[in-house]
């Protein structure tokens, strides 16, 4: 199942497809159904704020206390940190200094 939009709900749209003759065939398929998703003008221009906001606004099953929870961490460390790096240039070294900024002296991931 690939996610490839939200609607105007903010509904995950997703796409499956089985019946494929053999597993290369659906290999293929696969790679270019994520090739036209990573190609999207919305997911190539799209920023962690933004792509932050959309996944918010779909989280209609959670309490609101639980929703709630998210946006203040969302609003109050994430999109500060991390909001307006592209979603696809983020990386783990943009992690590493939002980590390394609100936990001086931390000594980063185990080995």
């Amino acid at each position: 199942m690939l996610e490839s939009s939200r609607d105007s709900n903010g509904r995950c749209l997703q796409t499956s497809k089985a019946g494929f003759p053999t597993k290369a065939a659906a290999q293929t398929a696969l790679q270019q159904a994520v090739h036209t998703f990573m190609t999207d003008v919305n997911v190539t221009k799209m920023t962690v704020g933004e792509y932050l906001e959309t996944w918010l606004t779909g989280k209609h099953a959670l309490k609101p206390k639980t929703v709630s929870l998210y946006r203040d961490f969302t609003t109050n460390y994430l999109v500060p940190n991390l909001g307006e790096i592209r979603l696809l240039q983020l990386r783990a070294h943009h992690l590493d200094r939002m980590y390394a900024k609100h936990h001086p002296g931390a000594s980063g991931p185990a080995a």
